[in-house]
């Protein structure tokens, strides 16, 4: 949970530089999250208000030795939302998961 700390950071950093908004949907970095989770974006995502289900408690992630970008989000679509975004709260390793890929991708 330290590194959730620096994702924190260097989001906001990106704000300020204009190359990330907390109004941006999740969907812009990775489509194949689709309709299911159109209506989450990074504020949800970094208030752990997004709805989306903690991946490191799924069985299959924790008997995985890897999961890559694509593995994470298909790990991510094999369940359904735990609530809509911004309706509830919910500690979800799985937001600041997503962030950090996306922190990747404007990173380059």
């Amino acid at each position: 949970s330290i590194s959730k700390q620096m994702v924190a950071t260097v989001t906001h950093h990106f704000i300020q530089e204009n190359r990330l908004s907390l109004e941006d949907p999740v969907t812009k970095f990775f489509p194949a999250l689709g309709k299911r989770y159109s209506g989450v974006n990074i504020r949800h995502l970094l208030s752990h208000t997004a709805g989306v289900a903690d991946v490191t408690s799924f069985k299959e992630f924790l008997y995985s030795k890897n999961y890559g970008t694509d593995g994470m989000i298909e790990l991510i679509l094999t369940r359904e939302p735990d609530f809509a975004p911004g309706s509830a709260y919910n500690y979800s390793n799985s937001n600041y998961a997503l962030m950090g890929l996306i922190l990747e991708k404007v990173s380059g």
